[in-house]
């Protein structure tokens, strides 16, 4: 649906809950905001981007706002799809998001030191979900701004917490903020 002028949210189903992922489309460039699960970009988004008479193959720019399966596990999917768009993530997140193995091993298995950690059907739906290693084009800090039109430019936002790279945009236009598993406190 849209939430605000050009910027539309994708619903996911994850069983219980649900991921969204968001889009933001303007005059000259098209921007995603995470890829979801593996399969996420061609069930889920492809889907959607269609009743915009869009394809994945439209894509601009990637953000992956952090480095957790659902919101990365879809990027090969996506850069199979939409091989010119460019992947941009947060520089902290950039080893966990490129690489599903440092992923595992720093994001979801670090805990098996102190004798707990994932189960192993949780470790083989992690494996799966996060769909196979791939590169990201460029690496972000906050404070970038991306343009999508003459008129229209957003602005990359650092939310270290869930995640030490963790991204989001603010949209000064309508005034939105796209802030996805974090919580801020103003400074």
């Amino acid at each position: 649906m849209e939430v605000a002028p050009g910027i539309h949210r994708i619903e996911g189903d994850l069983g219980e809950r649900y991921v969204c992922q968001y889009l933001l489309v303007g005059d000259e460039r098209t921007l995603l905001v995470d890829t979801g699960l593996r399969d996420m970009p061609s069930h889920v988004i492809a889907p959607y981007l269609s009743t915009l008479g869009l394809s994945l193959a439209d894509l601009d720019d990637v953000l992956i706002s952090h480095a957790d399966v659902d919101h990365c596990g879809g990027n090969a999917t996506l850069r199979a799809a939409a091989p010119r768009a460019r992947l941009l993530c947060g520089e902290a997140d950039r080893a966990w998001i490129e690489s599903n193995q440092v992923m595992m091993a720093g994001n979801y298995r670090w805990y098996e030191a102190h004798g707990f950690g994932p189960s192993a059907d949780d470790v083989a739906f992690l494996t799966r979900e996060l769909g196979g290693d791939q590169p990201v084009d460029a690496r972000l800090r906050g404070g970038e701004t991306l343009r999508l039109g003459p008129s229209w430019s957003v602005e990359v936002l650092a939310l270290p917490g869930h995640t030490p790279g963790h991204l989001g945009l603010h949209d000064p236009r309508s005034g939105a903020a796209i802030v996805i598993d974090a919580s801020t406190i103003p400074a």
